[in-house]
């Protein structure tokens, strides 16, 4: 087999066929390996041979008569012709020789036809034309989707517009995150940009066009011209589960929804539907798609942007009379104070509810009670107000309207009678112990009820048992509550460095001896105790508290597991990558040699270089 330099090489594939166009199966070398040998009956035959991803060939007949015949194959280099599809169709076009450092050597030139006849390899082609974004790429004369695509290359310029146009659009990709929440802003640290920026939402003036141009142009100063428009808006909720609509495959096919988000932008916080707020996101989801508008240049972004508009049905300071009347009805709850107030609602909207007592040895500020030993009169002041930090810091409050002085408070009298209490009681649980807390043991007085000691016991620590490995690390997780916890596989076995252990194999330097696993013992594919080096196949069996972990070995290029790294390694391998034989893990992962997770020529060609001694 001669290439088309010259030189003969014993890779190239070869495929002899009859004259009823069979395929011939050739003889087989000592180990089993197909050679280039064939045992053929008198007649006529034809021979294909490739080199190299087919960029070498040969096609050819020959005779067989009664004597031996050694015909010789001569490859030849393949020519690859390429042709562009460019728009605009003035666009220059630029194609050179591409290597580690870009371009090289002179232009290569298309003939008459306009084809590109190249050999083998990578090139990088460059177009260009006034007005347009220069694109420059490179593409191998081998690639299997460029034969699919009959070696043509189609490339669009994009005009500067578009091209600002579509990084918009990335900007706005990138930004929108798991989409945007349409909140009465008064700066939002979470947009782009280090200082607090304003936009004045109040009720109905907010708009999402005036709105996405603003934080683009925050992004970037180039986006400053670009005009916002609305395509469409439809309802999320309706899309995912209005049984009215359940023919509609995606988002697009929805009918229009102009209920909360209108076609010019505007948005009317008061029509968002109770029904439809998903409560994830605290909002109804509206998907709307854009169009991006530049100059005469227009971009209608083919995804849409998802919009959460809350329901505003109070301004700020309606909100915190909302949550402070809550407050009402105060009540003992054995010895403790029930102060009523929606704290998820309150943190939903950012706002802090306090309250102090005057006189903290019969209301404690934990809300403990002591009864005094006369009657006595103790004032509690209840205050709600807005976060602090949301309010400095620029943060964004749901409620829109003035802030006001952001807090508002009400006091209560608490008469108390005085009692001694009866502490002669036993002790009784009121609360198991679990893994991180312990048992809440209590006393209540028997005159009234109310608890008149308490104490808490260790909490029952986590009950860890069994270990699991999971992709290179020992994991366990409590019997009980299952929490989790875990060690990477080197520290939990004490594995040297370069050992690594995954999947239930472990991978191990070739030559490694069994006494260089500490806890460890190392048994053969017949079962018998191994005291020298490691061979692809073993079974070492870890001893770590008495608990055994078994895992099958790999050893770094020992494919066939003799021990050894030889030429029947290297054969194994490249059968395998040829699709001739098949490999069990172990072996797979043993071929592994430069350890990127895949088998193919770069491993075949360090054990092949490891065997000449070739660095």
């Amino acid at each position: 087999m001669i290439r088309a330099n010259g030189s003969s090489t014993e890779y190239a594939t070869l495929k002899v066929f009859d004259s009823e166009n069979t395929l011939c199966k050739p003889l087989a070398d000592e180990y089993g390996y197909d050679t280039y040998n064939y045992l053929l009956k008198p007649g006529k035959y034809s021979y294909q041979a490739t080199y190299n991803s087919g960029s070498e060939y040969a096609n050819g007949n020959f005779e067989v008569a009664s004597d031996d015949l050694s015909p010789t194959v001569r490859l030849a280099e393949r020519i690859y012709p390429i042709t562009f599809d460019v728009t605009p169709a003035n666009a220059k076009i630029s194609l050179y020789k591409n290597g580690y450092s870009g371009a090289y050597g002179d232009p290569i030139l298309p003939n008459d036809n306009g084809v590109y006849e190249i050999k083998a390899g990578q090139y990088r082609y460059t177009i260009e034309a006034d007005g347009y974004v220069k694109v420059s790429k490179t593409f191998n004369a081998t690639d299997a989707q460029l034969a699919k695509n009959n070696y043509k290359i189609t490339v669009r310029l994009l005009s500067e517009a578009d091209r600002l146009l579509k990084d918009a659009d990335d900007a706005l990709f990138g930004m929108a995150g798991f989409g945007f929440t349409m909140n009465e802003f008064t700066g939002d640290l979470s947009e782009p940009g280090d200082e607090a920026w304003d936009i004045d939402s109040d009720y109905d003036d907010v708009n999402i066009c005036r709105y996405i141009e603003e934080i683009l142009a925050k992004r970037n100063p180039k986006f400053k011209d670009i005009k916002v428009s609305i395509v469409s808006v439809k309802s999320d909720y309706d899309w995912r589960y209005n049984d009215e609509f359940a023919d509609c495959d995606q988002i697009e096919d929805m009918p229009d929804y102009y209920t909360v988000i209108a076609k010019d932008g505007t948005i009317n916080y008061k029509a968002v539907d109770e029904d439809k707020i998903d409560e994830d996101y605290g909002g109804e989801v509206c998907s709307v798609f854009l169009r991006l508008s530049y100059g005469n240049s227009e971009l209608i972004i083919n995804n849409s942007y998802d919009f959460i508009v809350p329901m505003h049905i109070m301004t700020r300071q309606e909100r915190l009379e909302s949550l402070l009347s809550k407050f009402g009805t105060l009540r003992t709850v054995n010895g403790n104070y029930d102060f009523s107030f929606d704290w998820d609602e309150s943190y939903f909207y950012f706002v802090i509810g306090k309250w102090t007592s005057d006189n903290t040895d019969i209301i404690g500020n934990d809300g403990k009670i002591t009864l005094p030993e006369r009657d006595t009169v103790v004032r509690v002041t209840f205050t709600v107000s807005y976060s602090e930090a949301q309010i400095e810091d620029g943060g964004f409050l749901r409620d829109p309207g003035p802030l006001g002085e952001g807090k508002m408070s009400v006091s209560y009298d608490i008469s108390f009678k005085g009692i001694g209490h009866d502490y002669s009681g036993e002790y009784v649980c009121i609360s198991e112990a679990n893994c991180i807390y312990g048992a809440v043991m209590v006393k209540y007085c028997s005159h009234c009820g109310d608890i008149v000691s308490q104490y808490s016991t260790q909490p029952n620590g986590h009950d860890f048992t069994v270990w699991s490995e999971e992709n290179g690390f020992m994991v366990c997780r409590c019997n009980v509550c299952r929490y989790e916890k875990s060690i990477h596989c080197n520290e939990f076995f004490e594995t040297p460095d370069d050992t690594a252990i995954s999947g239930g194999f472990i991978k191990i330097a070739f030559g490694t001896n069994t006494d260089a696993l500490k806890n460890a013992v190392v048994y053969d594919k017949n079962g018998k105790l191994r005291t020298a080096h490691i061979c692809t196949g073993d079974t070492v069996v870890f001893t770590v508290n008495d608990v055994e972990y078994a895992f099958a070995a790999a050893v770094s290029g020992d494919v066939n597991g003799d021990g050894k790294i030889d030429a029947k390694d290297y054969i194994a391998l490249r059968r395998a990558i040829l699709g001739i034989t098949t490999l069990d893990d172990a072996a797979k992962l043993a071929g592994d040699r430069n350890g990127d997770g895949k088998v193919n020529s770069a491993d075949y060609i360090a054990i092949r270089k490891a065997l000449l001694k070739i660095a």
